[in-house]
C-alpha cells in the first residue's frame, strides 16, 4: 500500500473511532441524565442517603473528569511537540554533519503535513474525551441496575 494511502486510511480510522466513541458517550450521557433527572423528581425535598450519595457523585465526577481530561490532553500535546522537536534536531544534526564533511546543508523541513496535524488533533481529542467517556458509559451501566 503506498505511503499516502496508508496515512489517509490511518487518519480516517482515527477520526472514525473518535466519532464512534463520541456517539457512544452521547448516548450513555443522555441515558444517565434521564435516569438522574427522574431520580431527582421522585426523591422530593428529603432525599435518602443513597440519593444524596448519587448527587454528590454527580458533582465530583465532573470535576475529576475535567482534571483528568486536561492532564491527558496536555500529555498528548507534549508528546506531539516532543516528536516535532526530535525531527527538527535530527535535521539540524544531519545538516551540521554534512557541512563539517564539506557538503551542502540540506533543506530544513520538519515534515509536518496536514495529515500529521489532523492525526495528532484526533489523538489529543480522543485523550481528552477518554475520562468523560469512561464515566458516562460506566454510569449508564450502573444506573441500569437501579438504585
Amino acid at each position: 500500500m503506498p505511503r499516502r494511502i496508508r496515512h489517509t486510511v490511518n487518519l480516517f480510522s482515527i477520526w472514525l473511532d473518535l466519532a464512534a466513541r463520541s456517539a457512544e458517550m452521547y448516548g450513555a450521557s443522555s441515558e444517565v441524565i434521564a435516569k438522574r433527572t427522574q431520580r431527582m423528581a421522585t426523591m422530593g425535598p428529603n432525599p435518602v442517603a443513597s440519593d444524596q450519595r448519587e448527587m454528590k457523585r454527580m458533582v465530583q465526577e465532573k470535576a475529576d473528569a475535567a482534571s483528568e481530561s486536561m492532564e491527558a490532553m496536555g500529555a498528548s500535546m507534549a508528546a506531539a511537540y516532543q516528536r516535532a522537536m526530535i525531527k527538527g534536531m535530527d535535521q539540524i544534526i544531519s545538516n551540521a554533519t554534512s557541512m563539517m564533511l564539506g557538503g551542502k546543508p540540506g533543506r530544513m523541513n520538519l515534515g509536518i503535513d496536514l495529515t500529521e496535524i489532523a492525526t495528532t488533533s484526533a489523538k489529543v481529542a480522543k485523550a481528552g474525551m477518554g475520562p468523560y467517556h469512561r464515566r458516562a458509559t460506566s454510569n449508564a451501566k450502573r444506573l441500569r441496575k437501579g438504585p
